[in-house]
């Protein structure tokens, strides 16, 4: 693209921030011009380039080219500093290596501390040249990583990390043990040797440098980062026994059991499933599988009476006069598999498995290993299934509110609130009946619930006078015209404010304004052999009055069975419950049917119900011992 002499004019002029009539001032030309030359209709008389170039404060050949003039100063004539963050910058290898930049004695005699200021410009700058050059000069990082090399080193090892991968750089990796390092969520945990913090552990002078979890995850999932550092992420050091003592002042550092901080391998064998790498997956779990058989090996050698501690993924016994560590496991959490089992993926999931019952047919004492059996497995998948199918009714965008609030209770994946708080008493029938029955009348009034049902509902699971008294309170506040939700409260036993005079008239008035009369139940017909499957057809043909005083007779009936002495219904009920043969609830239950019953028979105060209430009486009759 050719370069655009106004538009680099009034890129200047707007960096000065100055308007076209100002610059035209300074020139002593028109604005018309000024404008003329930015929206590239003409250009500037030649003589016009010096004066723009001095009032800019830059050369004609940036006015005409754009490239700015780099100062040429002579390497040799650089200070030592300045040089070597400056060949840093443009990666020059050559000339790093040339001056000696790469040797460790020469910065150090620079400046102290200079060392930690070039690992981060090497970071910033991405020199990767200059990365591996100090890594093969057996100097700059690849030292005895004493001290202030390792001092210098910590704060950026996720960073020289990422490099090295990007890079190619298998000998850095190799340097650090890269296998053998902890894996951490939270790098202020500071966990900076995991092996010889925890352990006396003496694998290789430079172990011992913690990652981020989020670091290992870049390598597996960055594109830039080659197949062979992968591969040699994946290959494995098998642990010696002879080289570990554990360190008992350090039993509880930081996270041992922490979910937060995990050893390589079973963070590497997650990502190779997440990035589908699985013939080396297939790979890597043979590796640890072979160590397993080392370690059962070792068993079997010492004997029966070695009793072992487990010390997160290590083991140690006292075999030797102190606490050594003689092998470690990797393990798969009931979580891990789970996550498997969502892919449905049965076959990694059989894997997995296997892997841990290998583990768990150690019988390593106190060491629990998370091996589902056949029908663990197949509940797995069921509520895989489940979850599958929940997820699906909540991302379908062609079924309505209601219908998506009705299948998700029937999932019992709908909570007692969001049915409440939606007025969808169809969705809330749906919940399972331990949850109904948390209803109570003060939460539907605060809620705005004005479905009726709802408050029948409520008024004969609950006997909380004080719930009633305060629905009652909310809904002459908020509805005083829905009579019909008063009347379900009032005859519930709800008072205003302790005022029974007052509740009374109230009483008259809904029952005026109701317009309610006497209902005539003569013609009820009685079946004293009726069953529990009866009953409850009758409940689904809407036959309310017939089922209530049905199945009053079978109460009373089955409660004779027990109680002989002669007493009437309440009592007895009262007693079925002192002695053992219905719960709190149901007592309640069977309460409000004979109160039910009484109201049909004698015409006394309106008792609420609906089908749903009247079909848990039933079941409240037949569940007495």
């Amino acid at each position: 693209m050719a370069h655009s002499i106004g538009k680099t004019i009034a890129e200047l002029r707007k960096a000065k921030g100055w308007t076209q009539v100002e610059l035209a001032e300074k020139l002593g030309v028109s604005d018309k011009a000024v404008s003329k030359w930015e929206s590239e209709g003409g250009f500037p008389e030649i003589t016009q380039l010096p004066v723009l170039a001095s009032i800019f404060g830059v050369t004609i050949d940036y006015l005409m080219t754009g490239k700015k003039e780099e100062l040429v100063i002579s390497l040799d004539d650089m200070d030592a500093k300045k040089r070597l963050l400056y060949l840093i910058q443009k990666d020059d290898v050559e000339n790093f290596i040339k001056y000696k930049c790469n040797d460790i004695r020469i910065v150090d005699s620079i400046e102290r501390g200079l060392r930690k200021i070039v690992i981060s410009e090497i970071i910033k700058n991405q020199s990767i040249k200059i990365f591996n050059a100090c890594c093969d000069s057996k100097n700059y990082f690849v030292t005895t990583m004493a001290n202030t090399a390792r001092e210098a080193i910590e704060p950026f090892i996720d960073e020289l990390v990422k490099l090295a991968c990007l890079a190619g750089n298998v000998s850095f990796l190799s340097w650090i043990d890269f296998r053998s390092l902890l894996v951490v969520d939270n790098k202020a945990l500071n966990v900076t040797n995991p092996l010889s913090i925890l352990f006396s552990y003496e694998m290789k002078k430079n172990s011992a440098i913690s990652i981020k979890r989020s670091t290992l995850a870049f390598i597996f999932t960055d594109n830039r980062v080659s197949d062979g550092i992968i591969r040699y992420i994946c290959s494995y050091d098998k642990f010696n026994r002879n080289t570990a003592r554990y360190n008992t002042s350090a039993a509880n550092f930081g996270g041992m059991e922490s979910a937060s901080i995990s050893y390589m391998a079973l963070d590497v064998v997650k990502l190779l499933y997440q990035t589908k790498r699985f013939e080396l997956l297939k790979e890597y779990l043979k590796l640890l599988s072979e160590e397993l058989d080392d370690f059962n090996a070792f068993l079997r050698e010492v004997g029966s009476h070695t009793v072992l501690k487990s010390r997160g993924e290590y083991f140690t016994h006292n075999g030797w006069g102190y606490e050594r560590i003689v092998g470690k496991a990797v393990v798969f959490s009931k979580e891990f598999i789970y996550d498997i089992a969502y892919n449905d993926d049965k076959a990694w999931v059989d894997t997995f498995v296997q892997h841990n019952k290998k583990v768990a047919f150690m019988n390593i004492r106190d060491f629990k290993v998370y091996c589902p059996s056949e029908k663990e497995l197949v509940e797995i998948y069921e509520k895989v299934a489940k979850e599958k199918r929940i997820s699906a009714i909540k991302n379908d965008t062609s079924i309505s509110e209601h219908e998506r609030r009705c299948k998700l209770a029937c999932e019992k994946a709908l909570s007692l609130a969001d049915a409440i708080v939606a007025d969808d008493y169809d969705a809330f029938v749906l919940l399972d009946e331990s949850e109904r029955n948390k209803i109570d009348p003060e939460y539907l009034s605060k809620n705005c619930v004005q479905d009726v049902r709802f408050y029948i509902y409520a008024v004969n699971v609950s006997d909380n006078t004080e719930y009633l008294n305060q629905g009652l309170k909310n809904i002459l506040e908020n509805y005083p015209e829905r009579y019909d939700i008063q009347d379900v409260l009032l005859s519930a036993g709800a008072i205003i404010d302790g005022n029974v005079a007052m509740t009374n008239i109230l009483k008259q008035n809904v029952l005026i304004l109701n317009k309610q009369v006497v209902v005539e139940n003569s013609n009820i017909e009685v079946n004293e052999s009726v069953t529990k499957q009866e009953l409850l057809d009758k409940v689904a043909g809407n036959q309310l009055q017939y089922v209530i005083i049905n199945a009053t007779i079978q109460m009373e009936r089955k409660l004779k069975v027990h109680i002989v002495e002669q007493i009437d219904l309440a009592d007895m009920i009262d007693k079925a419950l002192n002695m053992g043969l219905i719960d709190s609830f149901n007592c309640k239950l069977l309460h409000k049917l004979r109160m039910a019953r009484n109201s049909i028979m004698h015409a006394g105060n309106k008792s609420h119900y609906t089908a749903d209430i009247v079909k848990m009486w039933v079941e409240a009759v037949y569940s007495i011992k």
